[in-house]
């Protein structure tokens, strides 16, 4: 029997039974821009990267 579950990735509630096909449909350019972001990361200076860092930390963790 299928039941709730949240989609890891944007946090949206859906069927168990559906989510799978939900992340193809709804996250398959998320890959893409994630590649994107890490390319651009790699092109900044090491302090740069530590103060992307630590906002991402910042907005990652829960209560944030």
């Amino acid at each position: 029997m299928a039941r709730p579950v949240y989609c890891d990735i944007c946090g949206r509630l859906y069927s168990s039974s559906y989510v799978g096909a939900h992340k193809r449909l709804a996250h398959r350019m998320d890959k893409s821009a994630a590649d994107r972001i890490v390319a651009l990361f790699k092109g900044l200076s090491i302090d740069e990267r530590k103060k992307v860092l630590e906002k991402l930390t910042s907005i990652t963790q829960p209560g944030a």
